[in-house]
């Protein structure tokens, strides 16, 4: 199964792991990142994704699930990112619940590299 595998430290030695599954509803696109145009290209020597923008990732997370899993439009946005993925007919509520949880621990992850000054390792 394909999908994006982000490692606390280098894989094999890493600290901490979080994998979105490219199937169905891609947790990341759900708040309007994408893998490929918003984090690939920032990666060093295709993938490590630098200490310095940590804090840029956070803040962009943060916002974006304030704004698209949290705020009054959450159920539009969420129907809009299964219809974007092929998969209208999921219920919104129960998607919304399911990426809050599981992008909670990429925050949890990102959150961990900025303490520890661990980079994340990428594969996309």
């Amino acid at each position: 199964m394909m999908g994006a595998d982000i490692w606390l430290g280098k894989p094999g030695e890493s600290l901490g792991y979080f994998r979105d599954s490219y199937t169905g509803g891609i947790t990341l696109n759900a708040l309007g990142l994408y893998y490929w145009t918003d984090l690939a290209p920032k990666l060093e020597g295709g993938e490590v994704f630098p200490l310095a923008l940590n804090g840029w990732l956070l803040e962009e997370l943060k916002t974006r699930i304030a704004e698209r899993l949290d705020g009054p439009e959450a159920a539009r946005y969420a129907a809009a990112a299964l219809e974007e993925a092929q998969i209208p007919a999921a219920d919104p509520g129960m998607m919304i619940a399911v990426w809050r949880r599981h992008i909670s621990e990429l925050v949890r992850l990102v959150e961990r590299s900025i303490a520890l000054q661990v980079p994340l390792y990428m594969s996309l």
